[in-house]
């Protein structure tokens, strides 16, 4: 008898700058004499994206203000809502609720932590005002998970005009409703920008830290909490230089962090946080826009600032999950985030360099337009664990990303899944003569855990595709002392 499984929970991934197939853009949305800046950006289900964008029109701290922008498919403005008293970036819910989260525009700070949720029309439902102690309280980031919504950041302590600060990690039920609030505290500062679900149930943030090396010294900061947000275990990585950390991504069997101190940075750890490989790409140039994200097609997508010539510019670069560079893309601007969307494409936000205003920039991720330049690749450092060699194409202006990478029986001979994409039921068909006893896990590509099941004696497994959102999933199945990982897509 086949097993048929359900999603226990789920989670979609949201997005602001898309990779097309076939078409791109780059478009600015601004008024003239002030400065704008794009912070996040998602899909709508109507059609095209909502961005969230921070404005600056008379200068000063206290003029800052915020606007939603409604784009279709090729960027054009559908609507807009400026002078609105929401700052920060949007969350999308698998609810098709929306998430606005206060104190990351710019260096804007608050006394408090205010975090709105708004309906699809733009009301809000619910508004929470978050108090940490003494001043310049700022949420990084925000993930949703299946009871409710965690959230990070950071807060000073002792003077405001010269302060050291603390991290938290705290959690809300769906209405809002503080759970619990983990401080991550030191004798000197600790940050933390990036927040995940972990495959255990619990949660992982990440940031840096100076408390063990010297105000003068930052290191990389990992840091590992239970489902109940408490501490398990704390952990620094980097060099003799500053070190600041911003990028994590979960995988099924560890993390990818990346930050910088002179070079764009990424560390490949175990579940334990222990080092298996370093690499180190161009030379940063500051700022706090690293990103990093597990590809649909089992690669890894970085997003960082690189000085080139002396400008400052933002970097989008493509590698295995060896670290083996792919391909990059540069633009005179600073590009905030990046998410990969359901059929495959990403999308990017920011700000354009002189004379900011906000910029959305939709490219072809399989035709980049010039093969990259090897020399800006730098060899693993001597942290490196393991050796590795730059990938050769046979076009380096093509890269494959075809649905066929995602299929497992060249990789796996003993097993098959079928069909891939689906708009129904995804089908495993494995070895299993013996009847031992497996498990199946699968996760959004984002880390959250949304199938869970133990138990299973058969040689076949059916997922129920009807309680999955749309959009690429890992599946890792274990037994028999063995384990599996693959990928699919939901239509």
């Amino acid at each position: 008898m086949r097993k048929s499984i359900t999603a226990v929970t789920m989670l979609t991934l949201l997005t602001i700058i898309a990779l097309s197939s076939f078409t791109g853009f780059e478009k600015e949305y601004g008024t003239a004499s002030c400065y704008e800046e794009g912070s996040s950006v998602v899909p709508m289900t109507n059609g095209g994206y909502l961005l969230s964008a921070a404005y600056n029109c008379g200068g000063g701290a206290q003029n800052w203000k915020s606007y939603l922008l409604h784009i279709d498919a090729n960027g054009d403005t559908i609507w807009s809502q400026r002078n609105l008293p929401v700052h920060g970036k949007v969350l999308a819910t698998t609810t098709g609720d929306y998430l606005f989260y206060g104190g990351t525009i710019a260096g804007l700070a608050y006394d408090t932590i205010r975090i709105n949720k708004a309906d699809a029309q733009g009301n809000i439902t619910w508004s929470r005002d978050i108090f940490m102690p003494i001043c310049k309280n700022t949420i990084s980031d925000m993930i949703e998970v299946a009871d409710g919504y965690l959230a990070t950041g950071y807060y000073a302590t002792g003077s405001c005009a010269t302060p050291v600060y603390d991290a938290f990690v705290l959690k809300l039920d769906l209405n809002g409703n503080v759970l619990w609030n983990t401080l991550i505290e030191g004798v000197n500062n600790e940050q933390l920008h990036q927040l995940k679900a972990t495959p255990d149930g619990g949660f992982a943030a990440f940031g840096y830290t100076n408390t063990e090396t010297g105000p003068n010294h930052n290191d990389y900061m990992l840091v590992k909490l239970n489902a109940n947000g408490k501490e398990e275990w704390r952990k620094r990585y980097g060099n003799e230089l500053n070190n600041y950390g911003y990028g994590m991504e979960i995988l099924a069997d560890g993390y990818v962090l990346t930050g910088y101190a002179n070079t764009m940075d990424v560390y490949r750890l175990d579940a334990d946080g222990n080092i298996q490989w370093v690499r180190n790409y161009g030379l940063a140039c500051g700022s706090s826009y690293f990103k990093v994200s597990h590809t649909a097609d089992n690669g890894l997508a970085f997003l960082g600032t690189e000085d080139i010539n002396g400008q400052c510019n933002a970097v989008f670069m493509k590698t295995d999950m060896d670290g083996n560079m792919l391909y990059k893309k540069n633009w005179n601007a600073r590009l905030r985030e990046f998410r990969e969307l359901a059929d495959g494409r990403f999308v990017l936000t920011g700000y354009a360099s002189f004379m900011p205003n906000a910029l959305v920039v939709l490219f072809d991720s399989t035709r980049i337009a010039s093969p990259i330049d090897t020399s800006i690749i730098q060899q693993p450092d001597t942290t490196t664990i393991e050796d590795s060699t730059i990938i050769e194409e046979e076009d380096t202006n093509t890269i494959h990303t075809g649905v066929n990478d995602y299929e497992l029986e060249e990789r796996y001979p003993s097993v098959k899944l079928y069909p891939n994409p689906s708009s129904g039921e995804v089908h495993i068909d494995f070895h299993n003569p013996n009847r031992q006893v497996y498990t199946i896990q699968v996760y959004t590509m984002n880390g959250m855990l949304v199938i869970a099941e133990e138990g299973i004696e058969a040689d076949n497994i059916t997922i129920m595709g009807n309680t999955l959102a749309a959009g690429p999933y890992i599946y890792m199945l274990q037994g028999e002392g063995k384990t599996y990982m693959g990928k699919f897509i939901m239509e």
